[in-house]
């Protein structure tokens, strides 16, 4: 038998988000910069936050019953989605807590959270967790890897693994602190 080292909250979360034999089928739509090219390829910038709102909780309603979460931003989906109903209490919520986009140059990219931003702020508009996206340079290694989840994400401390992109060495490793 396994021992289980998560705190309730941590378990909740992760019992939240999946479904009931453990399987994570998340819907992914925390995009932003990407979701106003999508919506108008030709004049992203003249996409209005309201229909960026309204596509958003449209697509969470029609796919929710396929999904055991949804990963929303907080600009223009999260909050919205559960005030409109398009995300039920019996979809789990993950938010994103970074900022669109990234710093840097395509082998260094650097990601930033959001300002004002954190993990109670997620927890009160219902989250059952929270999502940072950290770009890792392959010259940064292990100990730079170690020491960017430690400065940026120490807060949060119940989001406790940490994946790579596919072949990384790291997928699924358990950070080195508690």
């Amino acid at each position: 038998m396994s021992r289980n080292n998560l705190s309730v909250g941590k378990t909740r979360g992760l019992s939240s988000t999946s479904t009931r034999d453990g399987v994570f089928t998340i819907l992914a739509l925390d995009h932003r910069q990407s979701f106003f090219k999508m919506i108008n390829p030709q004049q992203a910038e003249s996409v209005s936050y309201q229909a960026v709102v309204e596509i958003k909780s449209q697509v969470v309603r029609t796919l929710s019953s396929y999904s055991s979460a949804v990963l929303l931003d907080p600009i223009y989906g999260a909050a919205q989605a559960v005030a409109n109903g398009a995300c039920p209490g019996s979809l789990g919520l993950i938010v994103a807590v970074e900022e669109t986009g990234y710093s840097g140059s395509d082998i260094a990219r650097r990601s930033r959270l959001l300002p004002d931003w954190n993990v109670a702020k997620s927890r009160r508009m219902g989250a059952d967790a929270v999502k940072a996206a950290l770009h890792l340079g392959i010259r940064e290694g292990r100990d730079g890897l170690f020491a960017v989840v430690h400065v940026v994400l120490k807060p949060f401390t119940f989001h406790r693994f940490l994946h790579a992109n596919p072949g990384g060495k790291f997928r699924g490793r358990h950070w080195p602190f508690p």
